[in-house]
């Protein structure tokens, strides 16, 4: 048996369910915030998790037939690309929605001059 590729394995599977457990943490308010139900949220995440399944085959088969580096590049670009994508249809659509979209404010209080 492969220890590293058990490890790996193992690794992957804890912070696959440590996102899923975060998503389930937060998905009260990001429903909130995106003014949608919150089984359309749960929906999103279970998209989220059966397509990640077969992705981590057809990744695994990419690695053996390119190399692991070329992979790991091509899928940090995708996901620069997909962050940048999804901003924007972000900002677009709370532009749309009358700036629901646009960064929340701080409610920290004033902020107060250094005394020297």
């Amino acid at each position: 048996m492969d220890t590293y590729l058990t490890t790996m394995q193992v690794a992957a599977l804890s912070i696959a369910g440590m996102c899923h457990a975060l998503l389930g943490s937060i998905k009260v308010p990001l429903a909130r915030q995106l003014q949608i139900d919150e089984s359309r949220v749960g929906g999103l995440v279970s998209v989220f998790g059966f397509t990640l399944i077969p992705m981590a085959f057809a990744a695994g088969i990419f690695a053996d037939s390119f190399g692991r580096d070329t992979v790991l590049v091509a899928g940090f670009v995708l996901l620069i690309i997909s962050v940048l994508v999804l901003a924007h249809l972000g900002v677009a659509a709370g532009n749309r929605l009358g700036g629901a979209g646009q960064r929340a404010q701080c409610d920290a209080g004033p902020v107060l001059p250094a005394s020297g």
